[in-house]
């Protein structure tokens, strides 16, 4: 930066540096041209390098895609103190943080109440698996979710539950927050089984949004057409690239509230060589925070599919 003053007037010469990658300008300019408000995005290579991001830092409102840290404590429990079919005590004051026995108003299996939570983002099954984790009492619960994120997966504050779901959302001082970097870190803790058996690691897939597209199959589906994009360049027929799909697997979580979006999620591609089919695992996210348009709201079948558009286009030159 240069300074110049002439009489009582004072401008400044700078030059601005622009250090984006390939994948962070196009992203840049997609997020750019969507909304206004704060963007990011982030994608890495689990136990791989970090291949692009936009503010990764920055600590936005994850609205209902924070629910994977529930769903990740939880399932670190189940076939060990959990059974799946245990009773989870829906309250009738389900936003409250307090309970007695007489504000039960039935009672679900804790797999139903998993699924609701993370295949239908439902609000009251969210805030009764956190009660469920306090015994009863959701201050209690959060504190123990946050203490497991942080002390067995490794991340920090910056992925934080302060508040139930659907309780004044980002009016609340604190409230829920996220980066992509600290739900990257945990979707890559996931790829790598970190405080999980093995068999807890199918429980977390399978009731969670998947590549099964029960309920939604948008992120699938997303990365299915880019991959349908991406295999016409090389000559791949619309066969061959389903046949490249059937080994792909992926999980994700998204959120939205009025002005705020996310989405995140891990995915598993296969790589072809000469020894045979290598799996890479990738962890990704983006969000728009504070925004008021959005041009599309498709955060998972949209955003993160493009995030992955050029590792497609890698994944798919190996198998020609």
């Amino acid at each position: 930066i240069e300074r110049n003053v002439v009489g009582n007037k004072t401008t400044f010469d700078l030059i601005l540096i622009d250090n984006s990658n390939s994948l962070e300008s196009r992203m840049r300019t997609m997020l750019l041209a969507n909304s206004d408000g704060t963007k990011g995005f982030m994608l890495k290579e689990v136990n791989g390098p970090t291949l692009g991001s936009i503010l990764p830092d920055f600590r936005t409102y994850p609205a209902s895609s924070i629910k994977v840290l529930e769903h990740y404590y939880w399932s670190s429990r189940v076939y060990g103190d959990v059974d799946p079919l245990a009773s989870v005590p829906i309250y009738t004051n389900w936003k409250s943080d307090t309970h007695n026995a007489n504000q039960i108003d039935y009672y679900l299996s804790y797999q139903q109440v998993t699924q609701f939570m993370m295949w239908n983002s439902g609000n009251t099954s969210a805030n009764s698996l956190m009660d469920w984790a306090g015994n009863g009492n959701g201050v209690l619960g959060r504190k123990n979710i946050n203490e497991f994120g942080w002390n067995v997966l490794g991340l920090t504050d910056d992925i934080n539950l302060h508040h139930h779901m659907a309780t004044g959302d980002v009016k609340n001082d604190p409230h829920n927050i996220f980066t992509m970097r600290q739900i990257t870190n945990l979707y890559e803790d996931y790829g790598n089984g970190v405080g999980l058996s093995l068999a807890q690691r199918v429980w977390m897939h399978d009731n969670m949004l998947n590549e099964t597209g029960v309920v939604s199959d948008a992120f699938g589906g997303g990365v299915h057409n880019v991959m349908y994009q991406e295999g016409a360049k090389i000559g791949m027929s619309k066969a061959e690239v389903d046949a490249v799909f059937q080994n792909v697997i992926l999980v994700w979580k998204p959120g939205s509230v009025t002005g705020y979006i996310s989405a995140a999620g891990w995915i598993q591609l296969p790589f072809k060589t000469q020894n045979g089919v290598v799996y890479r695992q990738f962890a990704l996210g983006a969000f728009i925070d504070d925004f008021s348009f959005a041009a599309s709201m498709d955060m998972s079948g949209k955003f993160l599919p493009e995030i992955l558009r050029d590792t497609v286009a890698e994944m798919l030159d190996t198998w020609k």
